[in-house]
């Protein structure tokens, strides 16, 4: 069974519940990614506002699937978790960029 769904997902044919749930625990562990990295570089940034942000997304992903269906839904819940990537990988980049000009390792860039 475990080796039909992962078939599945790399060719295209999974249910799309499963791809739904698939996204959707992708994008949780994206928030909380970005709300730790965000916290580790700013003391004022509490864990409430990634909270937000998954009662927001998941609101959004739930009226997708409720005026539209699954069809709406997966697409929608891919944008959010592709717009969360996106934010992490920005920061992480203008991070380590800074670093190289400034001559200091990650972990220091991330306590200033």
């Amino acid at each position: 069974m475990a080796m039909e769904t992962s078939i599945g997902l790399l060719v295209g044919s999974a249910d799309p519940t499963t791809t739904l749930l698939i996204v959707a625990i992708a994008l949780a562990l994206a928030i909380f990614a970005n709300t730790y990295y965000s916290r580790l570089t700013n003391p004022d940034y509490y864990w409430q506002f990634g909270l937000f942000k998954v009662i927001a997304y998941g609101g959004m992903i739930v009226l997708s699937f409720v005026s539209a269906g699954i069809g709406a839904a997966v697409p929608s819940a891919a944008t959010f978790l592709g717009m969360e990537l996106q934010r992490l990988m920005q920061r992480l980049d203008i991070s380590w960029i800074s670093s190289l000009f400034n001559g200091k390792t990650g972990k220091e860039v991330a306590n200033q």
